[in-house]
């Protein structure tokens, strides 16, 4: 009778491991995915942060150019405006003049960022705005855009007619401040824009 005692208690000792692994390895594997989820959420939200930020960079950009039109056409100035009326969110655009301008326009390729007030993102803008004289023969033409957007695919030319002002806007938004835009955990998101 002591020998079937045995035998029993190291069934029930076999019995207990096996049930305690299972326990582990679903408890780990639980954790696991709890851990990626938790990843993916901060990525989505990070994701998130940056396309509203160009969102928003992208607003206000179409802002400024409806708004302060008569200052770039004005021989390619910079611009200062504040996006959103409110000074500490200021969008600064130096103007470079692109060697496309030809005889019939000009074009004018401006470049700056937004530094937003809640200091979690930032705008980054890149606008090009072609200029034609209102006496021009034919439209003005921009081969290979895509040596000023590399999105652009390469055989894409940008035209705009007599007596037009045509922009091309790309902003690109941070899920960081713009001081900080540099390291691990910074998402980008672009927005591409014909006005």
């Amino acid at each position: 009778m002591t020998h079937h005692k045995s035998t029993q208690s190291g069934f029930a000792l076999l019995m207990t491991l096996l049930v305690v692994a299972v326990v582990v390895s679903i408890t780990v594997t639980v954790i696991e995915l709890t851990l990626k989820q938790l990843a993916l959420s901060v990525t989505a939200k990070d994701s998130e942060v940056a396309f509203h930020a160009a969102n928003a960079g992208m607003e206000c950009v179409r802002y400024v150019r409806r708004n302060a039109s008569t200052t770039i056409n004005a021989q390619g100035n910079p611009v200062l405006f504040d996006c959103f009326g409110q000074t500490n969110q200021r969008l600064t655009l130096e103007a470079h003049s692109l060697n496309e301008s030809g005889g019939d326009g000009e074009v004018y390729r401006y470049e700056g960022q937004v530094s937003w007030a809640s200091g979690d993102r930032c705008s980054v803008v890149d606008m090009v705005t072609m200029i034609v004289d209102e006496t021009a023969t034919g439209d003005m033409t921009i081969n290979n855009f895509n040596s000023i957007f590399p999105g652009f695919p390469a055989s894409e030319t940008k035209s705009c007619p007599p007596g037009g002002i045509c922009t091309v806007a790309e902003v690109t938004g941070f899920n960081r401040p713009c001081g900080s835009l540099i390291g691990s955990g910074v998402v980008r998101r672009e927005i591409l824009l014909e006005f």
